[in-house]
């Protein structure tokens, strides 16, 4: 992901030093790719986080463990 994000940055300042470009110009041709590129990155990242274990899935998640012991106070 780091290198994607690299060559999206590469790319952006090629276009934005272009005689012809502008900045605004240069963002608006490479706003679709970080769009994307963003979001790939969010739904990878979802994939890896783990939500906790599978007992605490099976429960109804990890935070229905903490309520309870709030209550308890």
């Amino acid at each position: 992901m780091g290198v994607a994000y690299s060559v999206v940055v590469i790319i952006f300042f090629a276009l934005a030093s272009h005689e012809t470009l502008t900045v605004e110009h240069a963002y608006d041709v490479m706003e679709g790719p970080i769009m994307a590129l963003i979001g790939g990155t969010l739904a990878i990242s979802k994939d890896l986080i783990p939500l906790g274990t599978e007992e605490n899935l099976q429960q109804g998640g990890p935070h229905e463990e903490h309520q309870g012991s709030r209550e308890a106070r």
